[in-house]
């Protein structure tokens, strides 16, 4: 049984590259007929960095997190369809809203963590072809992922009209917009989309067909980047059922793909390949590039930050200052209200770290085996990111808790930046940073439970290591069911109910011109107001 579901698969799987891609309006340059030039086009508009293989490898950790994570929501998902479907009541409790809002909310911000890492790899190369591939095929493979369990979602749920409806209605105190479910829909049976899907995995079968090619090279000789091939054979599969079956059940004009066949580019790129096809198909049905559309709004605009203004802020900064941002754009904007969205603790230069107290004889002590003193050690030496840019600050993203630059973020991402300070004692500052150094390479807390401290979200690391030193002592919030601490809860805390434990450093926002990305910084009292005015609080009495 199991031989013969193989073999319908590799049917399908050859049958549906001449299907779904033969009404796009997408054109390609026949220069373009190769898999990595197709997912790593030339000339593209976003300048190129040269990644390394640590990068790489630093992504396909992040990969797998956000597999097991989404493995779990598919689970979650398919147990809430069976509890909704057969329940008496037509209308959901609000214990059941909350699950529903929350699996939103888990699902759409890993979606945006594969779209992020597919993006990054289209855009950007190695100088060293092998390291290049490997960085193709996991972007790739991020890509697959986000058709697969988007498809799944979304075929789920297909025929269940009243499910739809609850996935489709905003939930304005998670700042949730109305049309959910039909945005995922569309974005998975857009027709450039399709013809994208399989274009690819043609090309890139034709390759892994080829012993020669530095993909089946790659494959032969790293069980690693072998098995994400393997894997990607059969998910790419059962995306193509999923989508199918989306097609057929939800669109109409789905007859009329067949009429278009013959004038696809997508039927000349099967007729080249010609036998090898065969073979290649068989060796891995699965790959794809989904020409996965930025989830990034093309209107948002960062702020431009000069370099003087880039030394100005480090020049304020002191080890274990906490920095709360937003970047505007993002789909995972809607779900995280507030004006900050992101917590990040800032830890300067090598020098500035070791004047606060972390000496290797500290670090040593503190460490709970050598293993850990040493790797201690090594965050606190750390000096620049595998791209060069100053090592400065800890936060916690997708593939975990990790050393970043403050410098690359007010180039790349930052719309609004507040830094704040505990006023606590030198000894508290130092195990607040050894706590901090402590944390680094902590896996990410997809489930923003601040009761499990074996993972760590942005502002639980926060939490952690501020709480309860000097006067600060913060009372987490509901949200929907989880008891957490956002970053504008940090920020009310401090202007409403603790003004004495904490200093504001600055403000960075853009001006009251609207057209106008250049940031403004401000300090002093006029910038604690400025602060208070933005987040609706009146400036809290001085102490």
């Amino acid at each position: 049984m199991k031989n013969l579901f193989r073999a319908l698969l590799i049917i399908f799987a050859g049958s549906s590259i001449l299907l779904f891609s033969s009404c796009s309006t997408t054109k390609h340059k026949e220069a373009d007929e190769n898999w990595i030039e197709i997912f790593t086009p030339a000339g593209s508009p976003v300048a190129s960095e040269k990644y390394s293989l640590t990068q790489v490898q630093n992504d396909y950790q992040r990969l797998m997190a956000l597999t097991l994570e989404l493995d779990q929501i598919a689970d979650e998902t398919t147990a809430l369809r069976q509890t909704l479907l057969f329940q008496e009541s037509p209308y959901i409790s609000d214990v059941e809203n909350k699950r529903i809002e929350l699996l939103i909310f888990r699902f759409q911000n890993a979606l945006d963590s594969l779209v992020n890492i597919a993006d990054y790899y289209r855009q950007n190369t190695s100088p060293d072809i092998e390291v290049h591939t490997r960085g193709a095929i996991v972007g790739m493979n991020a890509a697959l992922k986000h058709t697969y369990y988007s498809s799944r979602f979304v075929s789920l749920y297909h025929d269940k009209k009243e499910l739809i409806k609850i996935f489709n209605s905003a939930h304005p105190s998670y700042e949730i917009p109305a049309g959910f479910y039909d945005s995922v829909a569309y974005n998975v049976t857009t027709i450039d989309n399709l013809e994208q899907f399989d274009i690819s995995w043609a090309l890139f079968s034709k390759e892994l067909a080829n012993p020669a090619s530095t993909l089946s090279s790659v494959k032969a000789s790293d069980p690693v980047y072998g098995k994400l091939i393997d894997e990607m054979d059969e998910l790419h599969a059962t995306a193509h059922i999923q989508m199918e079956y989306l097609l057929y059940a939800r669109y109409s004009h789905y007859p009329e793909l067949k009429d278009r066949i013959a004038h696809s580019r997508i039927a000349r790129i099967g007729n080249d390949i010609g036998s090898d096809y065969d073979k290649s198909a068989t060796a891995s049905r699965g790959f794809i590039f989904k020409n996965v559309a930025r989830m990034k709004s093309p209107t948002a605009h960062i702020l431009t930050f000069s370099d003087q203004q880039t030394n100005e802020i480090k020049s304020m900064l002191q080890p274990g200052d906490i920095l709360l941002t937003y970047t505007a754009g993002y789909m995972s904007d809607v779900f995280l209200p507030g004006n900050f969205k992101h917590g990040i603790t800032y830890i300067g230069t090598v020098e500035q770290r070791r004047k606060a107290g972390l000496t290797d004889a500290v670090l040593k002590k503190e460490a709970v085996s050598e293993q850990q003193g040493d790797a201690l050690i090594e965050h606190v030496t750390a000096t620049t990111t595998e791209d060069g840019y100053e090592i400065n600050i800890v936060e916690a993203v997708a593939e975990g808790v990790v050393l970043h630059s403050l410098d690359k973020l007010l180039e790349t991402h930052i719309n609004r930046l507040v830094a704040i300070r505990p006023k606590i004692s030198a000894e508290e500052r130092l195990n607040q940073l050894i706590l901090l150094m402590q944390y680094v390479g902590a896996p990410y807390d997809f489930k923003f439970d601040f009761q499990n401290d074996a993972y760590q979200c942005c502002t639980e690391v926060v939490y952690r290591i501020t709480d309860q030193k000097g006067t600060i002592n913060y009372s987490l919030v509901e949200m929907k069911g989880l008891w957490i601490l956002a970053a504008d809860d940090i920020l009310r805390y401090y202007l409403t109910q603790n003004p004495g434990g904490f200093d504001f450093v600055f403000l960075a926002d853009q001006s009251s011109n609207p057209k106008d990305f250049n940031a403004v910084i401000h300090t002093g009292p006029k910038g604690l107001e400025a602060l208070c005015e933005l987040m609706d609080v009146k400036p809290p009495a001085q102490p």
